[in-house]
């Protein structure tokens, strides 16, 4: 595992109040023999380790305004999101042979959700993908997705804590 990722983590877990839980090794097994991405082991070993599996945060993806301050909300996926997000839905099940994996969704249930490209090592970057540009993979990676972080150091460094926490859902 990328030793500046995993400080990242650790630095961004130390500030909230509501982690998300560990995927265990069962789980993730499981959820490896129904991708059609294989994710690497420094990704599994991550989630596995660290708890943050539904954790919510915010991220600068849009340029700050005088009224707004450019950050939305996120959600680290669990194993459930990441099947979902890469093999059930677009725009996840166009870019999954291109070697994308989802790392996190909107909560706001906006449909455009954030993914990594497993293949671009340890420490890659991190793009938000939108839901209704094509169905053709190419296409959306030339023209349905933007780059909102170099590294996944990066995202986690510059994520700021949301201790979101519905009590109604399962955590």
């Amino acid at each position: 595992m990328n030793t500046s990722v995993e400080q990242a983590v650790k630095t961004y877990l130390g500030k909230v109040s509501h982690p998300g839980k560990k995927i265990g090794k069962i789980e993730m097994l499981g959820l490896q023999l129904r991708l059609a991405v294989r994710l690497p082991g420094w990704y599994a070993k991550l989630l596995s380790t660290y708890p943050l599996a539904g954790v919510y945060l915010d991220y600068p993806v849009y340029e700050a305004d005088d009224e707004y301050d450019g950050y939305t909300s996120l959600r680290l996926a669990r194993s459930s999101d990441i099947y979902s997000e890469t093999e059930k839905c677009y725009p996840g099940l166009a870019i999954r042979k291109l070697g994308y994996a989802c790392l996190a969704t909107d909560p706001t249930g906006g449909g455009d959700p954030y993914f990594m490209k497993v293949s671009e090592g340890d420490n890659p970057p991190v793009y938000q993908v939108y839901h209704d540009v094509s169905e053709i993979g190419s296409v959306i990676v030339e023209k349905g997705m933007r780059k909102i972080a170099d590294s996944l150091t990066d995202f986690f460094s510059k994520a700021r804590v949301n201790d979101y926490h519905n009590p109604f859902e399962k955590r």
